[in-house]
């Protein structure tokens, strides 16, 4: 099988299980605009925090990682069982 179509076939399961988390996803995503992180001023701080305590749950492992106390950044791995990788990048501030 060649590396596109085998691309394909895991971004196509990787979005099934989006679609049937939907509920869970709109719930995480709720919970992280109840926090403020308004830009510049603000802290992403609470953000990190409720990240940080839902992988915990999960039983993910995370680090977190700051130059700026008020602007931390987390980082979880989760291990599969091939060696694709899948990596999301976002950030957590807004503009008000």
């Amino acid at each position: 099988m060649d590396v596109e179509k085998c691309s394909l076939m895991s971004v196509k399961k990787v979005l099934s299980k989006v679609e049937a988390s939907r509920k869970e996803l709109a719930e995480v995503c709720s919970q992280l605009i109840q926090r403020p992180s308004q830009h510049p001023e603000g802290s992403t701080v609470e953000c990190v925090e409720y990240i940080e305590e839902y992988f915990r749950k999960l039983g993910i492992p995370a680090e977190v990682y700051t130059n700026n106390p008020a602007k931390p950044n987390i980082v979880a791995r989760i291990k599969g069982t091939t060696n694709q990788r899948i990596m999301w990048l976002g950030h957590l501030d807004v503009v008000p």
